[in-house]
């Protein structure tokens, strides 16, 4: 559990495509998940009811009960998520630029979550944000540049751009987001964007109490539209030395001859394919034209598709239907709801089998002429439902209509082959740190000593202003951008996941964690090292 928040739900999905969903609720002001469903992809869709100005936390867990500690083990998904006013939603697309991974929730046959509210804004003045290009209703072809506008009286800290609520790769401008729309179906989409603000910079000594605030902006709804379509990339990164393969994928609106050339980062072409048809897969084996072994390295696939008027070869990707749509009859289903009018009614089909329905109405019911609360919610809650139609044009508008397209773009996906090196990561996060508090102890006065201030955790009446980051967040956004540019991850450890024996020289008794990776992140907080050439400083911790 939490300690410090409110569990607001657990979601249980079983498979992609029969899902339950099991309402527990421990928070006021009816806070409670509205939906859940699966996207053509399979990522899974979470919807709650929410209060403006509150923040969450959603984790996941691949089984109710972990065989090592006999208890549900709740891994994190997202962190210091804002809410998006009286309805809130994210997609589970999988983590693979987090350390750990969160793996596809395709590839797993059980998942679990929960939703915690951790916090509300404390700041007094909260960032504005708004998406200004493109606008509601504007179909998109190829790269598109999202131009976000935030501001804010205080510090801005923070700007993110989800599509369809999957957080996409940061920007160094924080304003101008490009996005491939080839990798994703054709059809509706949403676009938002979250902001962050704080009244002062983290880590700085005696720098008094932060206050932080966090707004979304609203939903701009979009379609995409191209001729290719669903450009993507089975892994984001591979290892041919290890008989990894990368496969590469697309759909295409028509059937096509399409060319795909695999790039360096010089853009030189090592690999060139071709084919016909209106998809297209193809395995790459790291190796260059005519088998040639080719440098490890970040790559390009450059896809160029042409339409030949030929008849389709099969049906288009159609949507998944959602869990709802499992318990719909004749275009009706049971729907459930508190009978005192405490919350919204849902499909009764989210419940799992045994649910004790006391105090609940029970009642069969339409999605659109249902009248009780549930159809406010739904009113406001975005439709992600995407197809590739067979009917559709090509872009360009013509049936001899082209495309060309370079990916991938889309996070996590990075397309790099081999490693360019590896890394790992010690911090201490202090919760539970085996603490009272979570704050760190300084040291004194003796045998009371105060605590150092954690940025972005709530103080107690032993917190000095000497403050310290937080390491998690430092942590994943290292971890982000070495694997984007390749690196892989062999160990990522915190709090009681490590000790000193880990960073002490062998000699010593601890096993030089470092020594297994060509660079390493250590993150705490009162620890130093030398090179322990004298035996007086045999005692103290030895870094590599």
């Amino acid at each position: 559990m939490i300690a410090s928040g409110k569990i607001i739900g657990r979601l249980v999905v079983g498979c992609v495509l029969a899902c339950t969903l099991a309402l527990k609720l421990y928070a006021q002001n009816d806070l409670q998940f509205t939906g859940a469903s699966a996207t053509p992809e399979n990522a899974i869709l979470l919807y709650w009811a929410s209060n403006t100005n509150e923040v969450y936390e959603i984790d996941y867990a691949d089984s109710l009960v972990d065989t090592n500690t006999g208890t549900t083990t709740w891994n994190t998904l997202y962190t210091d998520y804002p809410s998006h006013g009286t309805n809130t939603f994210i997609a589970d697309c999988g983590r693979y630029d987090l350390d750990p991974t969160v793996d596809h929730p395709k590839n797993s046959p059980m998942r679990f979550y929960r939703v915690s509210l951790t916090e509300n804004n404390t700041s007094s003045s909260n960032p504005t944000i708004a998406i200004v290009s493109p606008t509601n209703g504007a179909v998109l072809s190829d790269e598109v540049t999202v131009q976000v506008s935030a501001s804010s009286d205080e510090i801005l800290s923070e700007v993110k751009l989800y599509v369809d609520g999957e957080e996409q790769w940061p920007t160094y401008d924080e304003s101008n987001f490009v996005i491939n729309t080839c990798e994703w179906l054709n059809g509706p989409h949403v676009l938002f964007a979250t902001a962050k603000s704080q009244s002062g910079f983290e880590g700085a000594a005696n720098g008094g109490i932060i206050t932080y605030g966090r707004t979304a902006s609203s939903y701009v709804n979009v379609s995409f539209n191209n001729l290719i379509s669903h450009f993507d990339f089975s892994q984001p990164f591979f290892e041919p030395a290890l008989g990894q393969t990368q496969q590469v994928t697309a759909t295409f609106a028509a059937n096509c001859n399409w060319t795909l050339q695999i790039l360096d980062d010089s853009s030189n072409p090592v690999r060139t394919v071709t084919g016909s048809g209106d998809a297209m897969e193809f395995d790459w084996d790291g190796t260059g034209d005519g088998g040639v072994t080719i440098p490890d390295g970040a790559y390009t696939y450059s896809l160029f598709a042409q339409a030949n008027g030929l008849a389709s070869q099969s049906l288009a990707l159609t949507s998944l239907p959602t869990m709802a749509s499992l318990a719909t009859t004749n275009n009706t289903q049971l729907l459930i709801e508190p009978s005192d009018g405490s919350g919204s009614a849902v499909p009764l089909a989210l419940y799992p089998p045994g649910f004790n329905t006391n105090g609940y109405l029970i009642y069969e019911g339409s999605p659109s002429t249902d009248t009780h609360k549930s159809s406010a919610l739904r009113s406001t809650t975005p439709s992600l439902t995407a197809t590739t139609s067979l009917n559709a044009q090509p872009a360009g508008g013509s049936p001899g209509g082209s495309q060309h397209t370079k990916g991938p773009k889309r996070k996590p996906k990075s397309g790099n082959k081999g490693l360019a090196g590896t890394f790992g990561i010690l911090y201490r996060d202090y919760n539970p740190g085996g603490f009272a508090s979570a704050h760190p102890p300084t040291g004194w006065p003796y045998p009371l000593p105060t605590l150092v201030a954690i940025d972005g955790q709530t103080r107690t009446a032993q917190t000095v202003d000497y403050r310290i980051l937080a390491y998690r967040k430092i942590a994943q956004d290292f971890a982000m951008i070495l694997k984007q540019k390749g690196w892989k991850s062999v160990f990522a450890k915190r709090d009681d996941q490590w000790g000193d024996a880990d960073i002490k020289k062998t000699s010593l008794g601890g096993n030089q964690i470092f020594d297994t990776v060509n660079f390493g992140l250590l993150m705490t907080h009162g620890s130093y090292g030398n090179d322990g050439s004298t035996g007086a400083e045999d005692d103290n911790i030895h870094y590599t």
